[in-house]
Formats: C-alpha cells, sequence, structure tokens
C-alpha cells in the first residue's frame, strides 16, 4: 500500500487558497485510489473545511503532528456529519506560553504569538480571511509566533535558541511565515509514524510512504517517510544542492503535482 502524506502551504495551497496546479495531482491520487493525507501547521478547525472542500476521507495531522485526526468512518465513503477520534502528541498552549521568556532571553527579541496577534494584522500577514484567521488562533498544543520585527531568526539565532530548549524538551523550527514552538517529542516525524502504524493496521501489509513538503519546517515529515518531496519555493533561502530529497522542478502547487505525476504516471 502506499500513502501520499503532503504539507498544505506552498504545495498545495498557495497564498492561502487551493492552487488550481495542485488539482491535476490530488484528481491523480484519487483516481489511483492513494490515501492522501494532509499534515499541516493549521488548525484541527482549519484543517477540517480544507480536507471536506478537498473530499478527502484519510486521517489529517494538524499544528505541525501535534495532532492528529482519524476519522471514524475511514473507508466507507460517509462524508456527511464526519466524525474524527483525536489524538495530542504534545503539551497544551497553555504550558508552551510559559516558554515565551525563554525564548526572549535566548534571542533577545521580543516575539508576538500568532493567538494574540489583532484579527486585522493576521490577515495582512497571512492573507486569509476573517473566519480563517480567527480559525488560526485556535491552537491546541502548538505555539506560531513571530519577532517584533517581523524578521525571521538567523539561523544561528535559532540554533543557539534550540540548545536553550533542549533542557525543558521543546524546539523551534521555522514555516515560512512564523516560528513554531513544539515539544522536542512531537512534531510531524512523530505524527508520520503514528500514521505508519495506522496504515499498516489498516492494510496488513506494507505501507510505502511518500511525503511532500516545501520548507525547513518539513524537514521532519520529509526525514520520517520512505520517498521525499522537497517542492521549490521562491522565497526560501533553502540550499537544494545540498539535500538528500527528490527536489522538484517547479515550485508551490505546480511542484505538487510534479511529484505526484513521477511517482504514480502522468
Amino acid at each position: 500500500m502506499m500513502v501520499l502524506i503532503s504539507d498544505v502551504d506552498g504545495t498545495i495551497f498557495e497564498r492561502g487558497v487551493l492552487g488550481r496546479d495542485a488539482l491535476p495531482g490530488i484528481g491523480g491520487l484519487k483516481a489511483c485510489g492513494v490515501p492522501l493525507v494532509l499534515l499541516s501547521s493549521k488548525t484541527l478547525e482549519e484543517m477540517e473545511i480544507i480536507h471536506g472542500g478537498l473530499g478527502l476521507d484519510a486521517p489529517f495531522s494538524f499544528e505541525n503532528g501535534a495532532g492528529i485526526a482519524f476519522p471514524v468512518n475511514e473507508g466507507t465513503g460517509k462524508d456527511n456529519e464526519k466524525k474524527w477520534k483525536i489524538e495530542l502528541t504534545g503539551p497544551d498552549t497553555g504550558v508552551l506560553r510559559g516558554l515565551c521568556p525563554l525564548i526572549e532571553d535566548a534571542t533577545g527579541k521580543n516575539i508576538v504569538l500568532l493567538e494574540e496577534m489583532e484579527l486585522k494584522d493576521l490577515m495582512d500577514w497571512t492573507g486569509l480571511s476573517a473566519e480563517g484567521a480567527r480559525m488560526a488562533k485556535m491552537r491546541r498544543a502548538s505555539m506560531p509566533f513571530l519577532t517584533a520585527d517581523r524578521r525571521p531568526l538567523s539561523v544561528e539565532e535559532k540554533s543557539r535558541l534550540n540548545v536553550r530548549l533542549q533542557d525543558p524538551g521543546y524546539r523551534v523550527t521555522w514555516g515560512g511565515r512564523f516560528h513554531h514552538l513544539l515539544a522536542a517529542g512531537s512534531g510531524k516525524g512523530k505524527a508520520v509514524g503514528r500514521l505508519r502504524f495506522h496504515y499498516l493496521e489498516l492494510s496488513k501489509g506494507s505501507v510505502t510512504m511518500v511525503g511532500i513538503g516545501d520548507s525547513e519546517n518539513d524537514f521532519g515529515l520529509l526525514d520520517a517517510v520512505d520517498i521525499p518531496y522537497l517542492v521549490r519555493s521562491p522565497e526560501s533561502d533553502i540550499d537544494y544542492g545540498k539535500l538528500k530529497y527528490r527536489v522538484t522542478m517547479a515550485s508551490g502547487p505546480r511542484g505538487f503535482s510534479e511529484a505526484v505525476a513521477e511517482i504514480w504516471g502522468e
């Protein structure tokens, strides 16, 4: 059995909306009967809408793997009144919020939490609608944040911060628009492991996991799958030539469909 696990923003979505160029890839997966499992930094509420809009029947993971939603009726085709079994892999946001002083002390910068941003500010920064921005604030087990000057932490700053966070058991990654604070034992890689076990039980046989991401925040996902694809991003400073992943020629949703076509045919 083959399963595709994909990030959302920068792969299937572009600037907050579904990319037309991702549709050939999504359609190809459905034609081949391959489950498309979405794994995103978005919240449960955001992902429910995306999942339903794409007509998917697979599980999905939210908040960078800190939570997984398993559909109760998976594989039955019963999409009405979808019910979920929710699993969280990390502590709640109240615990994470307590680490803000440590982050500011380690970086020498004030930070702004996504959940505390003014709605209009969040809409301007992300391109989300008012409803989308409201749902983006509904965090359960991760803490996206910006520096007060809106500049990403440098590699050196992030490295120093993660050294400080090792002892309490946390880490910070960069997702393209926000830094994300997670428990070290949580994250996209751990979510992939849980999903692999789920599909091994479901299929009663071997499972090959294909992964698609576009940013540093997806490296945990790509390291945990069997066939990893990194979609190019015009906004990234990643040195693609030094990576062990397969890298698409196209960027964004077109790169997503390129990866799907390379594995499952045109």
